[in-house]
């Protein structure tokens, strides 16, 4: 017998009687994570990602000109 991922995962399936039951849904809040009360962290990852991949490009740009100059 195969039991469908519904079933694992929502909580269906058979009781003990052998009836079939649909799971019954109810709210389970979502934990609390350390830095969820900064709301400027989205645009500090966007500035900071933008800042670090303008000097891996500076560094690509700086070793091909260096490796040109050679030959």
């Amino acid at each position: 017998m195969v039991t469908p991922i519904d079933a694992v995962r929502y909580g269906m399936g058979f009781d003990a009687s052998g009836h079939w039951h649909r799971a019954r849904p109810r709210f389970i809040p979502a934990p609390k994570r350390l830095g969820d009360e900064d709301s400027l962290a989205p645009a500090r990852g966007v500035l900071l990602g933008m800042i670090a991949g303008g000097i891996l490009w500076i560094g690509i740009i700086a070793a091909a000109r260096a490796l040109l100059h050679l030959f």
